[in-house]
């Protein structure tokens, strides 16, 4: 069999990959950059609102938290979505697996939560103990019960810190069209962080 070798006039000449090579990385498109550098009670993005798409352009949407604080020690962090007349503030059911190590001590925990999918719990206030998140909803544009997932990890609140690892997975416990995800903590607010929202086709 014959190998071919390329050179680096064949590696310029490709200007796009075929499907399934590298992912396609025009499927991914970011819609709006939200950066907090003050303190705001939650962070949203909805559908026409401040140039937000939020509808069946996209069948999967993915908010990004990077670099999160908040005001209140022990707080923890919600997503939420919302139909276009409010937001969903109960009527969910959301499982959480968390993975954690204190540099001695590792353990696991399952939380269970109806406000709303659990993304982060009991973070640090402190300004330089950040953490992020990777929040997905898919096809939020169908009437159902509007399926999301989450991934996260960060610093604890303990006086012996935890790194952990926490993976989600919630829905909204009755048939509706979200038209907008809102990140917000249960006590006090969001502090810092930049939070991005991209639409995948």
């Amino acid at each position: 069999m014959a190998i071919t070798r390329l050179n680096n006039n064949s590696i310029t000449s490709i200007t796009a990959l075929p499907s399934g090579v590298g992912g396609d990385v025009n499927d991914a498109k970011l819609l709006k950059t939200i950066t907090v550098s003050g303190s705001v009670a939650s962070v949203d993005f909805v559908h026409g609102t401040d140039g937000v798409v939020f509808d069946n352009t996209y069948s999967v949407y993915k908010v990004f938290g990077l670099g999160l604080n908040v005001q209140t020690a022990g707080a923890e962090i919600f997503g939420q979505i919302t139909d276009g007349t409010s937001f969903k503030t109960s009527g969910y059911r959301s499982a959480t697996q968390q993975t954690y190590y204190d540099g001695s001590t590792s353990g696991e925990a399952v939380q269970a939560q109806t406000d709303g999918i659990e993304i982060l719990r009991n973070l640090d206030n402190n300004a330089t103990e950040t953490c992020g998140f990777e929040l997905t909803i898919y096809e939020p544009y169908t009437n159902s019960y509007q399926v999301m997932n989450s991934i996260s990890s960060g610093r604890d609140n303990n006086t012996t810190a935890y790194i952990y690892l926490e993976t989600s997975a919630a829905f909204y416990n009755s048939n509706i069209i979200a038209t907008g995800v809102r990140v917000k903590p249960n006590s006090g607010n969001i502090t810092g962080g930049v939070f991005k929202l991209y639409g995948y086709k």
